[in-house]
């Protein structure tokens, strides 16, 4: 297949497949291809293609903005342990140029967790999907169980003093300011107030949300696109996919005022992953500082937003008012 007229980022892409074909033991003609991301703006150039070559199905990932071998190196690494440690759970690496930030990967079947959520017919289909998601964490964090840790949120903590006194001098802009110092205030405070307790600690995904979990029915749920391994308390995945899940795919009124999950939700989560994930202390703090990197990403450098972005914001403030209905009273005009 001729791969002239890709975007320019595929064909740098293309250009590693004769290398990868090789060490893969596949035939360098390829009979399909079809671009599946593709960046290709300062800092960010990269693209991710799906490929058909000696009937097999492939996917070749390739990056040149960011330069940053090791990280990329380090997220086919985490790949490859959870695939060790779950005896699969995760795609297997076909070939890799070494320090080229190019990379072969077996196409896992099926499609992803967030497509299906977005076609669900009605709640119930909903929470078993959603429960699919939760057994694959548990799944992954109790093949990477590692010895459990006093809570230490102290470095946590600074970094909120510092982005909190940036946001007062002026020297950060983001939107709806007063709502995140408070945001950001009530988290130090959760958290401090948990400081000390003991928590278990597993190998962390590190941006888990039914994007990045493909389900086959007949077959386990895989999860694409690790960061790096490395021990984290278990809180900090079940916040991004629950938060993902919050935001996302319950509807607003259905959040419990006060909490975080619905009755027939937590119950879901909790079959499908093997524990209420409320049981454990840190996960509440945990949800807030989700909340508020996430906050932080999602402004501008003027701290001015629109379109999807402001439409991600609002599902943040939505999701951390309902959980903590004084959180936004004491602010002139707040709901």
């Amino acid at each position: 297949m001729d791969s002239e007229g890709l975007p320019r980022m595929a064909q740098a892409a293309m250009d590693h497949w004769p290398a990868l074909a090789e060490a893969a033991g596949l035939p360098p003609e390829v009979d399909g291809l079809r671009v599946l991301v593709h960046r290709d703006q300062p800092g960010v150039r990269r693209a991710v293609l799906a490929l058909v070559a000696g009937g097999q199905e492939v996917i070749l990932k390739h990056a040149a903005e960011p330069w940053q071998p090791e990280h990329f190196d380090g997220c086919l690494a985490a790949m490859q342990g959870a695939r060790a440690a779950m005896q699969g759970g995760a795609p297997r690496l076909l070939a890799r140029l070494p320090g080229g930030q190019a990379a072969l990967i077996a196409r896992a079947p099926g499609r992803s967790l967030e497509e299906l959520m977005e076609a669900a017919a009605d709640p119930q289909e909903m929470r078993r999907l959603f429960r699919r998601g939760a057994e694959w964490l548990g799944h992954y964090q109790r093949a990477t169980i590692g010895p459990p840790t006093a809570f230490d949120p102290s470095g946590m903590i600074a970094r909120h003093a510092r982005l909190r006194e940036d946001i007062r001098q002026g020297r950060l802009a983001l939107p709806e300011p007063a709502r995140f110092l408070a945001l950001s205030e009530a988290f130090a405070a959760e958290a401090g107030a948990v400081a000390g307790r003991e928590v278990a600690r597993a190998a962390a995904h590190g941006d888990l949300h039914p994007g990045n979990l493909l389900l086959d029915p007949p077959h386990a749920t895989v999860a694409i696109d690790f960061n790096p391994v490395r021990l984290a308390w278990v809180g900090h995945d079940l916040a991004d996919y629950l938060l993902a899940f919050l935001t996302r795919f319950l509807r607003p009124g259905q959040q419990p005022e006060g909490g975080w999950l619905p009755a027939p939700e937590r119950r879901a989560f909790a079959l499908g992953h093997g524990s209420d994930p409320f049981d454990d202390p840190v996960l509440e703090p945990l949800l807030l500082a989700a909340i508020a990197r996430k906050w932080v990403r999602l402004a501008s450098g003027d701290g001015q937003i629109a379109g999807s972005r402001a439409e991600r914001l609002a599902a943040l403030i939505r999701v951390a008012g309902r959980a903590r209905p004084r959180l936004w009273a004491d602010l002139p005009g707040a709901e």
